[in-house]
């Protein structure tokens, strides 16, 4: 049976926003973006889910947090759940964003800084990603939200710690772990390629001409077409009007395109050449490189859905993670 999960805090724990959408009523749209016919509105169902309810429509909602995000030694936890209500949803967003802003909510638009934008986003080819985005520095891992599709409620979570690792979770489950600097770009990579090195202009190839694969005799000679034999000259052929009839032409069966020499594995092949690294002299570590968040004092959403039916649910913004499954 599928489970519910949802992150709990200890009473030591500090709660920057908490949403469990019993109301609205911390919530502000903001049109600035768009025109009003292309603005959509969410609305609250009966169990107390936020909803997109309307297709090829943006959504712009923001909420101030009940305390500006601090990450100094401790844990920085981000989670929600989200449901699709349309299991043919193909094309849209479902991801928080966290903003540090003075601006009033209703002013707040796509060219609002954000410090991070948080989960699933379905581009209109069908295919899938979930976003973990600091100051536009996408990370590298490749993942997908197609779990979605199954039409249950996941739950989306971020942990970023401060010994400078972080873990992403869906339902509880821990799907990728790692460095934060092996895998957003927020500095200078400690390794870069040795500027006195390049690939060597004798580098074998993968594969070479087969000298024994000889262009037959006489293939040039095939011609691409015959002469249709059993073509007939049409009954209202006129020779004065329309000139001297001829058969028609058909593929010659016995020509098979231009001749290729053949390939083959070429022996001294050494594989693909790799750049040799050197340390790179701009590289300076950075022990506080998790503190990415910090300040953030709005949390909301931005997105455009051509599809509707995305339901959002038990947003938790926190310094500590636990988790409890019901």
């Amino acid at each position: 049976m599928f489970k519910l999960v949802f992150l709990f805090t200890t009473t030591y724990a500090t709660i920057f926003f908490s949403e469990t959408f019993e109301d609205d009523s911390k919530w502000v749209e903001s049109s600035t973006r768009h025109d009003e016919d292309k603005m959509g509105s969410f609305v609250l169902t009966e169990d107390n889910k936020l909803k997109t309810d309307t297709d090829a429509r943006f959504y712009t909602m923001f909420a101030p947090m009940t305390n500006p995000v601090r990450q100094e030694n401790r844990d920085f936890v981000v989670q929600y759940s989200v449901k699709f209500d349309n299991t043919d949803f193909k094309c849209g967003g479902a991801y928080l964003k966290l903003l540090e802003t003075d601006n009033e909510l209703e002013s707040i638009n796509h060219e609002t800084p954000y410090k991070l934008m948080f989960g699933p986003d379905f581009s209109c080819n069908s295919k899938s990603k979930v976003h973990a985005i600091f100051r536009d520095t996408q990370w590298s891992v490749e993942t997908d939200a197609a779990i979605l599709n199954d039409g249950q409620e996941h739950t989306f979570a971020l942990v970023i710690r401060p010994d400078n690792t972080y873990s992403y979770y869906v339902d509880s489950k821990e799907l990728h772990s790692g460095d934060i600097e092996d895998v957003w770009p927020l500095l200078e990579p400690r390794e870069i390629n040795d500027p006195g090195e390049s690939k060597p202009n004798d580098w074998p190839i993968a594969q070479i001409f087969d000298v024994d694969d000889v262009k037959p005799v006489g293939y040039d000679d095939i011609p691409k077409t015959n002469v249709d034999f059993e073509s007939m000259k049409p009954e209202d052929w006129d020779d004065d009007e329309d000139g001297m009839w001829e058969p028609t032409e058909k593929p010659n069966p016995d020509y098979t395109g231009p001749w290729a020499q053949k390939k083959i594995p070429n022996p001294d092949y050494k594989g693909v050449w790799i750049h040799p690294k050197i340390q790179n002299p701009k590289y300076v570590p950075n022990a506080t490189i998790y503190n990415q968040v910090s300040g953030a004092n709005v949390i909301g959403f931005e997105l455009w859905n051509f599809d509707s039916g995305v339901l959002f649910d038990n947003i938790l913004v926190s310094d500590e993670w636990s988790v409890d499954e019901l």
